[in-house]
């Protein structure tokens, strides 16, 4: 295991995790917040999408910058050949054993950087947003959940969490990578996983940025118990894109929205969440 740390010591900024997983090396990305004392912190990890590396996913999205003032640390873990396996267009070969990769980096980050084993949380984009999913089915040790233009793996019956599952989804309804029509089953499948009504609330957001050319609706499931919530934010005439971040491709991926910021409804979301 291998640290890039200048005089031994975890200080607030840039890190790199190099490790050995799986006869593979793997990477991952590290930024410790700015007032970083040792202390027990919350993290988020996030998981980028198909052939999206780490430093892509921080140029477009930006999370690293909104990590490092308000007080939690941002993992960035890197995927193998051209994504995440078990969910669509991820490597199929070689076994990786991704899920293992992903509990080792829960290891490193509380027993060598003191992070709150209640407060892990996962976020993904894209083929990250599918693993994110895939999490949430399968990895008891994150507390909570935010797929950004994932599809969800597991409707079959496979996914079978055995617990309620916060979960905030983020969807363009414009997005032809991965169309928006994935979404609201996704959405009602972690509803009857958590025990929510089937009945849901949708709000209208306000049109903050008319010149983008899309809105944003906020779908709530009612009823669910306080530590199973489910929320989908329909992201109207939206791309595959980070909501709120730099679009990747330009204008090529469809809209990009300015009304709301995936960082800020990520963090507002998942933080609220613990083991």
């Amino acid at each position: 295991m291998v640290f890039t740390l200048v005089d031994g010591r975890a200080d607030a900024g840039d890190h790199a995790i190099r490790i050995v997983h799986a006869g593979v090396e793997r990477r991952a990305f590290l930024r410790l917040p700015d007032d970083y004392d040792g202390s027990p912190r919350p993290v988020l990890f996030h998981f980028p999408g198909l052939i999206e590396t780490p430093w892509m996913a921080e140029l477009f999205g930006r999370m690293s910058d909104h990590a490092r003032t308000r007080g939690y640390i941002m993992v960035t873990a890197e995927h193998y050949g051209q994504g995440w396996q078990g969910v669509p267009a991820g490597t199929p070969e070689p076994d990786v054993d991704d899920p293992g990769f992903i509990n080792r980096l829960q290891d490193i980050l509380v027993e060598r950087f003191n992070a709150d084993p209640a407060r892990l949380y996962a976020s993904g984009m894209s083929n990250g947003g599918s693993f994110t999913g895939k999490m949430a089915c399968e990895n008891g040790r994150f507390a909570a959940f935010a797929p950004v233009a994932g599809r969800l793996v597991g409707l079959d019956g496979s996914c079978a969490p055995g617990r309620p599952v916060p979960i905030v989804l983020l969807h363009g309804d414009g997005d032809f990578v991965v169309p928006y029509s994935v979404a609201p089953p996704a959405a009602a499948f972690w509803a009857r996983n958590n025990g929510c009504s089937t009945e849901t609330a949708a709000e209208a957001l306000p049109d903050l940025d008319p010149t983008d050319r899309t809105t944003v609706e906020r779908i709530t499931y009612l009823g669910c118990p306080a530590d199973g919530p489910v929320v989908l934010y329909r992201i109207i005439g939206g791309g595959h894109n980070w909501p709120g971040g730099v679009p990747f491709l330009g204008p090529f991926l469809g809209g990009n929205t300015r009304d709301i910021a995936a960082n800020d409804v990520i963090w507002d979301f998942v933080s609220q969440h613990r083991l």
